[in-house]
């Protein structure tokens, strides 16, 4: 099983609380709920090491980051659309 994770913003490793952008399709990965869990709450950097324990390409946009903040969200979900306009390019509307 996989669940849609919410990455938390963090400063210096300290996680903040949660902010209004939390939702958006930038701020989402897929993980099992047992990494989910264990990721919970905890700073952006303690983050990455779980999420490299179930390693998916698709994290590598994250995983490269050193913070992440509204900006980094913005950018990883113009890529992921840009990437779905790409894949789905054949579907009629």
């Amino acid at each position: 099983d996989l669940q849609i994770v919410k990455l938390t913003a963090s400063d210096h490793g300290c996680p903040l609380p949660p902010f209004p952008h939390i939702n958006r399709l930038g701020n989402l990965l897929i993980l099992p709920p047992d990494k989910n869990s264990e990721a919970g709450q905890k700073g952006f950097e303690d983050k990455k090491e779980i999420y490299k324990k179930h390693y998916l390409r698709m994290m590598d946009e994250v995983l490269e980051k050193k913070s992440w903040n509204l900006d980094r969200i913005v950018e990883r979900e113009k890529s992921l659309l840009a990437w779905a306009c790409r894949a789905w390019n054949d579907v009629e509307e």
